[in-house]
C-alpha cells in the first residue's frame, strides 16, 4: 500500500526529516515529524494489474542500473 500523506509540501517535509536523522541527536525529533502526520488517502495494489507492477519495476531497476554506471 502507499500511503499519501496530507500535506502539500511532502518533498519539503522529507528533506527536513532526512536532515534532522543526518543530525544523529534529532532523529526522535524526525520520528515525531513522521507520527504527526494524518494519512490522507491510501492506494492499495490492484491484483489484477500485478504483471503491468513487474514490468514497470523491471523498467525501473534497469533505468537505474544504466544510470549507476554514469
Amino acid at each position: 500500500p502507499v500511503e499519501v500523506i496530507g500535506t502539500e509540501e511532502a518533498s519539503l517535509l522529507g528533506a527536513v526529516i532526512l536532515s534532522m536523522k543526518g543530525c544523529g541527536d534529532r532523529a526522535e525529533a524526525a520520528n515525531h515529524l513522521l507520527e504527526v502526520q494524518q494519512v490522507k488517502r491510501v492506494y492499495l495494489p490492484q491484483p489484477a494489474c500485478v504483471a503491468v507492477y513487474e514490468e514497470q519495476y523491471r523498467q525501473a531497476i534497469a533505468v537505474y542500473e544504466a544510470l549507476s554506471r554514469l
